[in-house]
């Protein structure tokens, strides 16, 4: 086993060759299964085949650059090695959002928000954009909730590098790799229903509809420059803000209670910023908080033996 403990002795070396299944953590074999996962889901659905080219290649070759990671740096060689091993997977979660932008209609050519927010709509009585951009938006208040949202909706953005960069420096390694592991399996199950039931969300559908801008001072235009930079057209269904906002927030419950309480509203206002600013349906976040916590139990259920097989 490369790594003896959850905070380890700096200096450690390797002085054998390590077999693949003990030379990988569970958070590896998480990554390398969705690079194969993504190819083999297009191979099935997408035609032409051909329009996929880039991603069958560039999947190979982030695969490649893992596979030199997990080899070249094992955890335990120096802080170095254990910094880029452990923080690796954090940095392609981007890549794999930006991905899904190309396969949104990968199954089903159409958004199925027509029907989807007269379903809404016929539990809640209305659609809470709708509502508020006819009941809520003009009045003199709506600038500070729009910056409060904006603001809590912004902070899932440094949530990862904030609560990473603690627990590195606390050397949480075995904390930080579950961490991940929980959240790439978030991820990817949110992406499969990215392609499976596609909604594009209220900021495209009701485009038109709209009689208000959502402005801000500050922090609402810095959310619609991350948005414009980074956002892809779709992805509505479920929420993966929410979701591994919340796969954080469980964790720190698990074991920094006063970080906890810290996030608790920040993830609360990462769901009520996601409506508000018309990113997402209320079903997106129920969505996303279900998957989640799906997730999250079932890493935490089954963490013990992964780790167990590669010790």
């Amino acid at each position: 086993m490369i790594e003896a403990t959850d905070r380890e002795a700096p200096g450690v070396t390797i002085s054998a060759p390590v077999r693949a299944d003990r030379l990988l953590s569970p958070v590896d074999w998480a990554v390398f299964a969705y690079l194969a996962y993504v190819p083999l889901i297009i191979l099935i659905f997408g035609r032409p085949l051909g329009s996929y080219t880039p991603i069958f290649i560039t999947n190979a070759l982030v695969a490649s650059l893992v596979w030199m990671i997990v080899r070249y740096f094992p955890l335990g060689r120096n802080r170095i090695s254990d910094i880029i091993r452990l923080i690796y997977p954090a940095l392609l979660f981007g890549y794999f959002y930006t991905q899904t932008g190309a396969l949104i209609n990968l199954v089903y050519p159409e958004f199925f928000d027509p029907w989807f927010v007269t379903w809404e709509a016929g539990i809640l009585g209305t659609n809470p954009t709708v509502w508020l951009d006819r009941n809520f938006l003009a009045a003199p208040s709506a600038l500070w909730v729009t910056e409060l949202l904006s603001l809590s909706y912004f902070s899932y953005y440094i949530m990862f590098p904030a609560t990473l960069i603690p627990l590195l420096a606390l050397r949480r390694n075995k904390l930080i790799q579950e961490i991940l592991t929980a959240s790439l399996i978030t991820f990817a199950v949110s992406f499969n229903l990215f392609w499976f039931f596609p909604l594009e969300g209220p900021r495209w559908h009701f485009a038109d509809v709209y009689i208000h801008d959502i402005t801000g001072a500050v922090f609402r235009p810095l959310v619609d420059f991350v948005i414009a930079k980074g956002a892809v057209h779709g992805g509505c269904m479920p929420s993966t803000h929410t979701g591994v906002a919340l796969v954080v927030l469980v964790y720190l419950f698990r074991e920094y209670r006063t970080w906890f309480w810290a996030g608790l509203p920040l993830v609360v206002g990462i769901g009520a910023g996601a409506v508000y600013g018309r990113f997402h349906y209320v079903t997106d976040i129920i969505a996303g908080a279900a998957i989640a916590a799906l997730c999250v139990w079932f890493t935490i259920r089954c963490y013990p033996r992964w780790t167990a097989r590669s010790e």
